[in-house]
């Protein structure tokens, strides 16, 4: 007999929140043959089943329990790049920086990172064309400044993400850029919130080799901008999310 688990209703939220969320329901209940509005009920055999089981494994569950870290190369030689991440045994390192290059850090260049890494036993993938703060398309953009939210609703990001997700079924993954500090990058203030609506834990390894959780970030971020996180009158989430608003018309790439 088919074991069922209950869509529960803070699903509705999840999915506001996470457009991959939505994506997953609705494909597992059409594994399922039942439509999005018809059923309240849908099988564990078939999430698997929609997940392949060969990256997601244990399903959709596991998935939004995954954690993922960040690093910025910044200035770091080889030798103390490796070691922050053999601190926190990172596995795996996806590169997020739309161009891969560095003039003044000639040992973080595509090619040269990408042997370093490989020589050292931990895994190298470039997400800079799907994750990266330029984006090639046009739509992404207004008045010739990035818009992420334009950029988080792109096919292209959300594959980038996705591809994340099930890397981080068998890696311990860090999203890498180039930025020393968490909040004066994408990385943080697009790609790790986008992962934290979604579900999933993001931790992010300081220079000094220390980590910091998002919520920690988050946090700093409202304080530096002197912004209260317990209004009367909005949400916790409300505050946050106009504090990344503020960051992003910071940082945003403009042609």
């Amino acid at each position: 007999m088919i074991k069922s688990v209950r869509i529960k209703q803070n699903t509705a939220y999840i999915a506001k929140r996470c457009p991959l969320f939505t994506t997953i329901i609705k494909s597992c209940l059409l594994k399922e043959g039942m439509t999005p509005k018809g059923r309240k009920y849908f099988s564990t055999d078939g999430i698997n089943d929609c997940f392949n089981g060969k990256v997601y494994k244990a399903g959709f569950f596991k998935m939004m329990g995954n954690t993922i870290y960040t690093i910025g190369h910044s200035n770091h030689t080889a030798e103390d790049f490796l070691k922050l991440l053999n601190q926190h045994n990172i596995s795996a390192v996806a590169d997020v920086r739309s161009s891969p290059y560095s003039r003044r850090n000639p040992q973080f260049k595509y090619k040269a990172l990408a042997k370093l890494l490989h020589d050292n036993s931990i895994a190298y993938i470039y997400l800079g064309k799907e994750l990266g703060a330029r984006p090639e398309d046009p739509y992404c953009y207004i008045d010739g400044r990035v818009s992420f939210k334009l950029l988080a609703e792109a096919s292209l990001f959300k594959h980038g993400i996705d591809r994340l997700v099930k890397g981080a079924e068998t890696y311990k993954i860090a999203i890498m850029c180039a930025e020393k500090e968490p909040l004066a990058c994408h990385r943080t203030i697009l790609v790790s919130q986008y992962l934290v609506k979604c579900g999933l834990n993001v931790y992010h390894i300081l220079a000094n080799g220390q980590l910091e959780s998002h919520a920690q970030t988050t946090q700093r971020l409202l304080d530096q901008l002197g912004m209260q996180n317990n209004e009367l009158f909005r949400s916790r989430d409300e505050v946050i999310d106009e504090a990344f608003a503020k960051r992003e018309q910071e940082i945003a790439y403009t042609k």
